[in-house]
């Protein structure tokens, strides 16, 4: 699998030096972030999805590889809004929202799928987002 993985500024192209560049400021002096740059990931080929699962109770989104399981409970909550990028059908530029001066950002250079999730009233438990990852991979839905 070694030879699959893809370094993380070969991906980024154009954006590659303008964020080493912004990596130099003092303020991500002590993050790490050129180390960021130097990690290899390998592209899954299979199909980035959000998936309403109802085995899953509670508040719950759980995060794993390309794959994005959230709590129908959750889903249907009148003051959470989930948003999905593949479910717009539109063509939208998943890198359009990038801006430089903050790194937080990065995700939009290297994911291509968003799934956002606006609270938009009181609600009366917690939201847990759960993450699952195996070394050396980033997936595209994260």
């Amino acid at each position: 699998m070694s030879e699959n993985l893809i370094p993380v500024k070969a991906f980024l192209g154009k954006y590659y030096p303008e964020l080493l560049y912004s990596a130099a400021q003092d303020k991500y002096k002590e993050t790490k972030l050129d180390s960021f740059f130097e990690q290899r990931f390998y592209i899954q080929n299979n199909k980035v999805q959000m998936i309403v699962d109802p085995a899953v109770t509670g508040l719950v989104m759980v995060v794993s590889g390309n794959e994005i399981h959230i709590s129908k409970e959750l889903y249907d909550h009148p003051n959470v809004v989930i948003n999905n990028s593949l479910e717009n059908n539109q063509n939208v530029n998943p890198r359009s929202l990038y801006n430089p001066e903050t790194f937080s950002t990065l995700a939009y250079l290297v994911c291509q799928n968003h799934t956002t999730l606006q609270v938009t009233g009181e609600i009366d438990e917690p939201i847990y987002v759960k993450y699952k990852s195996d070394y050396e991979t980033f997936y595209s839905s994260v």
